[in-house]
C-alpha cells in the first residue's frame, strides 16, 4: 500500500516501470513536437503570421526576465504549479465526484470532459484563444501523462517541454 506523498500525488496504481514512464514522457514530447510543427506551418502558411509572431505565441516572451530567472520560473516553478492547478486538482475533484470509487482515475466518468476543459483553460491562461492551439493541446497531452504515469512524471514532461520551447526552439527558428 502506498503511503504519504506518493499516495497523495498519484491516481490509483500505475503499472509502469521506470522504462514505461520514460516511454510515456517521450511519447508525449514527440506528439507535442509534431503538433507544434504542424501548427507553426499552419500559422505561417495559412494565417500568414510572421516568424516573430509565432515565436511570441510559443514562448510568450519570457526571456525578457533573463535566462536564470526564466529557467527557474518556466522550467521549475511553472510545471509544479501548473500541473497542480490545471490537472492534479481538477482530476482529484473529478475522481471525488464518482459515486462508486473504482480505485483508478482511468475509470472516472468525468475524467475526459475535465481533461478537455482544463486544457482549454490552460491554453487561455497562456495568452488567449490562439494559445489553445498550442498550449491547450500540450495541456491535453500532459493530462494523458498525468493519468498514465502520475503527477511527478507530468511535471517532468512539462519541465522538459518548457525548456525545449523557451531555450531550444527559438534557436532553431532563427
Amino acid at each position: 500500500m502506498e503511503k504519504g506523498w506518493d499516495k497523495m500525488l498519484e491516481f490509483g496504481k500505475h503499472e509502469h516501470s521506470l522504462f514505461g514512464n520514460i516511454k510515456n514522457v517521450l511519447t508525449a514530447f514527440g506528439v507535442n513536437l509534431l503538433w507544434v510543427i504542424f501548427i507553426v506551418a499552419f500559422l505561417r502558411l495559412v494565417v500568414s503570421m510572421t516568424l516573430d509572431e509565432v515565436k511570441t505565441l510559443l514562448t510568450a516572451q519570457v526571456m525578457a526576465r533573463g535566462a536564470g530567472k526564466t529557467f527557474f520560473f518556466a522550467v521549475v516553478m511553472a510545471p509544479l504549479w501548473e500541473e497542480a492547478v490545471f490537472r492534479y486538482c481538477p482530476f482529484r475533484i473529478a475522481w471525488a465526484c464518482e459515486n462508486e470509487y473504482s480505485g483508478s482515475i482511468k475509470d472516472a466518468v468525468f475524467l475526459f470532459p475535465v481533461m478537455i476543459f482544463s486544457s482549454i483553460v490552460f491554453g487561455l491562461a497562456h495568452g488567449g484563444v490562439t494559445n489553445i492551439l498550442i498550449q491547450g493541446f500540450s495541456g491535453l497531452v500532459l493530462a494523458w501523462v498525468m493519468v498514465k504515469s502520475g503527477y511527478k512524471w507530468a511535471v517532468l514532461t512539462h519541465a522538459f517541454w518548457n525548456w525545449m520551447l523557451i531555450f531550444g526552439l527559438p534557436s532553431l527558428l532563427r
